[in-house]
């Protein structure tokens, strides 16, 4: 089976893995943060830094989070866009 459920379902299609990706806004804030990140790291105490550290796990928990919601709800969206297409009884053309 060749399909594209298919396919999700193995692994083969990953939006979230190219999220970013070819977007060069997106790579100049990520690049801004790790500059950002570095140079507010070299002041830091071991304590302040493991505090730091929780910080950055908890946002990017909650980023994971957020992107798994939209990903969702976009693909309940498309799925009832195409039953209300196919299921329309009107004359389009």
């Amino acid at each position: 089976m060749n399909n594209s459920i298919a396919q999700l379902w193995n692994g083969n299609i990953a939006p979230a893995n190219d999220l970013g990706k070819n977007n060069y806004e997106a790579e100049q804030l990520e690049e801004l943060i790790d500059h950002i990140l570095k140079g507010f790291e070299e002041g830091l105490t071991k304590q302040q830094e493991e505090q730091l550290e929780k910080l950055v796990n908890n946002v990017n928990e909650y980023i994971t989070m957020i992107t798994q919601e939209a990903f969702c709800d976009g693909f309940s969206v498309g799925a009832k866009l195409i039953i209300d297409a196919m299921t329309r009884t009107e004359n389009i053309l």
